[in-house]
């Protein structure tokens, strides 16, 4: 169920940016990282994890989903591909069913 949403959450965002290139979807890096979605449109970056996880409805984020996002965020082969400098940080987001 968790592809399907993954999946889902693609499709809305590829409505959002229908530029070619502005979307990735699971991009593997080094280490066996494998991020759900990467957004590199103009003027807008990030990297979006995506959790099919009910219970995020009424409780925060699992420190270890939240630890796993912020591992994507600062692998140096996520900055050169969205090709942003080493000093600025990455914009995380985690998108959960509802």
């Amino acid at each position: 169920m968790s592809k399907l949403f993954e999946l889902y959450v693609f499709g809305k965002f590829r409505k959002r940016f229908p530029e070619r290139g502005a979307l990735t979807y699971h991009d593997d890096f080094r280490g066996g990282k494998q991020t759900d979605i990467i957004i590199r449109a103009k003027g807008f970056k990030c990297v979006i994890d995506c959790k099919y996880k009910p219970q995020y409805e009424n409780n925060a984020p699992s420190l270890a989903d939240k630890r796993q996002l912020a591992g994507y965020t600062r692998l140096k082969s996520v900055y050169n591909k969205l090709e942003v400098s080493y000093e600025k940080l990455i914009p995380g987001l985690i998108i959960y069913s509802h």
